[in-house]
């Protein structure tokens, strides 16, 4: 208001009375200074602000106050009809100003707090309320500006002045013009109370029983029933008149109260006469007349009477069986669920529509670390498990988009790298379903282990290609060498024994079998295979083995071999792999230059030792031992596991095949090692049925023997070689370069009674019949037949189990002139004497 109008001169005031209300006009006028134009009549407002009226006359400005006077009239019979719906409205109804003087209270106030309107309109509205709850509700009141100008309360107010009644109120601030506070309405309901009045308790019993429910009104001293409503009959099944409060409480098997256990019918009347209980809800399980078992839920209130004092309880008794038992399914089905979610071996979360997370299972917690107390929604997981704000961002617009375009009960799924709580990373495939009521279902597929299985699978499909060929190259690699080391043998033969030509011609054909071995690995490598085991002589084998990988290395080798080794019985090729791993290993663990030190003894294990997972008897050891970096402590348990590799550049697998080799040749190997101090690999093999010696003596002095044999083979320059080789032995040799034509020639020759007295077949050969096929059909035309089966694929499962298959012999490529006559010899001469 300006500062004029505190100036104003009161001139004229003109009062009407009617049987309803009294209104009042004030007029004022103006000092000459105070207003631009001089003098002026005024009014005030309903507001209190200052109203021009008139600048004329007292006259002219009567008239116009008798209209206004005509508007308020108006507006008082407008509100009149709101005023009565306040009036007769059950729930408490104030305004007041913001220093909480009364304005306005409705009759359901005044009833509840107060004696009559007078104390309540002009009086504190805090003299109302608990003397506790004063300054919560002074702050909560005062925190409501026009951005959030409504806000529900809880506190006491006083009953009658004396009693503290809980009750939830709704305050609203009313903004002026100028956008501050000029009033407060509140509106509540006083909860936990009935007070003894005839109407709203003839209501309630009336809406009961038109429900359905029985309505009832129980006196606390003589627990009667003042009231029980026709509905308790088709409760309990039995007549009102038969049932009181005794009887009904006869019929409870079972009380059930949230928060409360072991409660009976005699605990609740207890708890109302102690005033310990306001409005609650209980269930009682009953037995019905006919033996039926129903839920009853009861709804009760404390009943006061008109002084405020205590007289029982007033309530509803309804049927809630259908209820309960659908509570108690829908309880079996979350157990279920949570049960079923808690075995599941996928992490699973629920999340609401908001985003809120409000379950997770424990694999969910196991796996990521985090809680629902870390992660509140389904956003905040992403934003941790995602650092990078950018990608978080992406993942949840993707998200929420793909989430509002899919139909109920769609299948939603992403992939995406997280970080779990302890920092480490795993790739996941998350699935979300939208169920009816708009919350998420998420199940979360852990793909790192499936996608390392993947890669496995991969790195395996390339090695097994890589075997493939590796497999190929081996066979025609040996197809050349039998050619070049038969030439070579043929070569000494024809040169004569000694001189410079003949030491030339013995290292080439050494060299040879090194290359020999090379392609043996490789077969190793594209498939591994049985062992074809022979005699040998290991002090001979260690020196030429170690010799070949050290030779131009800055390392060299230390042999500590005694001379009464005993023989063992391997397969060379595999076993020269198993050492040139090992000592490849221990040159490159000292690439400054060192001593590597190989050893061997005998050794025999009895049966009580349990060190090594051996079976009793004789073993040869044999020791490899470098002084380089040392293998780490943790890593002991692993280096024989394929692809495990210390190295920055290893494949993993040199071990892991040295293991494996050595396993089937029923050996063993064990590793010992300290970081620093080098390691030592020890390799136990089973000692040979006979020695070196007797074995070398199962030929005669002379490599030359008598005989027919057929040799079959696809390649060439195999049947040339092979033919001068078995000419020069001293047999009669005829060629076939296919099983069938093999076949054709055996028959040919038992038909014309000069049968072979050995047959060597080739394996494989590609596009017609191989040796397995060509030897069921000579079996049919010879059961006795002498076959020897010959490949380069060495490691083939029939060249190590070569008698299942009716097999005599077996040689593989390349062999020298001494193997196949040795062989050969062999197996002749057990034919020739069986005939003698």
């Amino acid at each position: 208001m300006p500062a004029w109008a505190f100036r104003f001169m009161p001139v004229l005031t003109k009062r009407r009375f009617t049987d309803e209300a009294q209104t009042s006009v004030a007029l004022f006028r103006t000092t000459k200074n105070d207003t631009p134009g001089g003098p002026q009549w005024i009014a005030p407002s309903l507001e209190g602000n200052a109203v021009k009226v008139s600048m004329e006359s007292p006259e002219d400005a009567m008239s116009e106050c008798n209209s206004l006077r005509e508007r308020v009239r108006e507006l008082e019979s407008a509100e009149n009809p709101f005023r009565t719906a306040l009036e007769d409205h059950d729930e408490l109804i104030v305004r007041f100003r913001p220093d909480f003087t009364l304005v306005y209270a409705n009759q359901a106030y005044c009833r509840h707090l107060a004696d009559s309107e007078a104390p309540c309109v002009g009086g504190n509205f805090l003299d109302c309320i608990n003397p506790a709850d004063h300054d919560r509700v002074r702050e909560e009141i005062g925190s409501l500006v026009p951005d959030g100008p409504v806000k529900t309360v809880e506190h006491g107010v006083l009953l009658g002045g004396r009693e503290v009644r809980p009750s939830r109120w709704v305050y609203r601030a009313m903004i002026g013009e100028r956008t501050d506070v000029i009033e407060y309405l509140g509106m509540s309901c006083v909860q936990g109370g009935w007070k003894a009045h005839p109407g709203p308790w003839n209501e309630y019993r009336f809406l009961a029983e038109k429900t359905g429910n029985a309505a009832y009104r129980l006196r606390c001293d003589s627990r009667t029933y003042d009231h029980l409503g026709p509905a308790i009959t088709r409760l309990t099944g039995y007549p009102l008149e038969e049932l009181d409060a005794s009887k009904f409480s006869e019929l409870i098997e079972k009380i059930e109260i949230p928060g409360e256990e072991d409660v009976t019918p005699d605990t609740l009347i207890g708890f109302r006469k102690e005033g310990r209980t306001g409005e609650y809800r209980a269930d009682y399980l009953i037995r019905t007349r006919l033996g039926e078992r129903k839920w009853v839920r009861d709804h009760s209130f404390p009943w006061y009477d008109e002084s405020g004092v205590l007289v029982g309880s007033v309530g509803i008794l309804s049927d809630v069986t259908e209820c309960k038992r659908a509570e108690e399914a829908l309880q079996e089905s979350e157990e279920r669920f949570r049960n079923m979610a808690g075995l599941s071996p996928f992490p699973i979360a629920i999340v609401d529509r908001n985003g809120k997370i409000i379950y997770l299972n424990q694999r969910f917690v196991d796996l990521f670390g985090y809680t629902a107390s870390d992660i509140p929604t389904l956003w905040d997981w992403f934003n941790q498990a995602c650092p990078d704000p950018g990608e978080s961002r992406t993942i949840i617009e993707r998200i929420r988009s793909d989430l509002q375009a899919a139909s109920k009960y769609e299948v939603i799924s992403h992939e995406h790298r997280v970080r779990c709580k302890d920092g480490s990373s795993r790739e996941i495939r998350f699935r979300l379903v939208s169920m009816e009521n708009g919350d998420k279902f998420v199940t979360c597929e852990e793909l790192t282990e499936h996608m390392k299985i993947q890669e496995e699978r991969i790195k395996a499909s390339k090695l097994e290609s890589i075997g493939v060929l590796a497999g190929g190259i081996a066979h025609d690699f040996n197809n050349i060498l039998t050619a070049i080391i038969g030439n070579i043998s043929l070569a000494k033969l024809y040169g004569g024994q000694g001189g410079r030509v003949s030491e030339k011609l013995t290292e080439a054909e050494r060299a040879c079998m090194r290359a020999k071995n090379l392609t043996q690995q490789l077969l190793t490598f594209s498939k591994g295979g049985e062992p074809i085991k022979k005699v040998i002589d290991v002090s001979d084998f260690l020196h030429e083995a170690v010799h070949f990988v050290l030779t131009g290395s800055n390392v060299r080798s230390v042999f500590f071999l005694p001379d009464d080794l005993w023989p063992v019985q391997c397969d060379e090729g595999q076993m020269g792999q198993v050492i040139n791993n090992l000592i490849i290993n221990a040159k490159q663990a000292m690439p400054d230059g060192g001593t590597i030190e190989i050893s061997a003894e005998n050794v025999i294990l009895n049966a009580g030792d349990q060190a090594l997972p051996l079976k009793p008897g004789r073993y040869l050891r044999i020791g490899v031992k470098d002084y380089g970096h040392g293998i780490p402590e943790e890593a002991l348990t692993r280096i024989f596991d394929p692809y495990f590799t210390t190295k920055l550049k290893g494949s993993g697998l040199g071990l892991a095949t040295a293991y494996s080799i050595i396993k089937k040749h029923e050996g063993y190997i064990q590793v010992e090692s300290r970081v620093g101090e080098g390691a030592a690999f020890h390799i136990y093999l089973p000692v040979a049925g006979w020695s070196l010696r007797e074995h070398d003596k199962m030929g005669d002095d002379t490599l030359r023997g008598r005989g027919r044999v057929l040799v079959m083979d696809d390649e060439d320059i195999i049947l040339n070689c092979t033919y001068d080789l078995l000419r020069y032995l001293g047999y009669e040799v005829e060629l076939a370069r296919d099983g069938a034509e093999a076949v054709e020639l055996y028959r040919e020759a038992v038909g014309l009674s000069r049968p072979f007295d050995a047959v060597i077949m080739d394996l494989t050969v590609p596009g017609g019949v191989g040796g397995v096929e060509a030897m069921q059909r000579l079996r049919e035309i010879d059961p006795k037949v002498n076959a020897i089966v010959s490949s380069g694929y060495s490691n083939d499962p029939i060249m190590s189990q070569y008698r299942e298959y009716g097999f005599r012999g077996v040689i593989t490529k390349p062999y020298k002139l001494e193997q196949i006559g040795e062989l050969l010899k062999t197996i002749v001469r057990r034919k020739w004497d069986a005939v003698e």
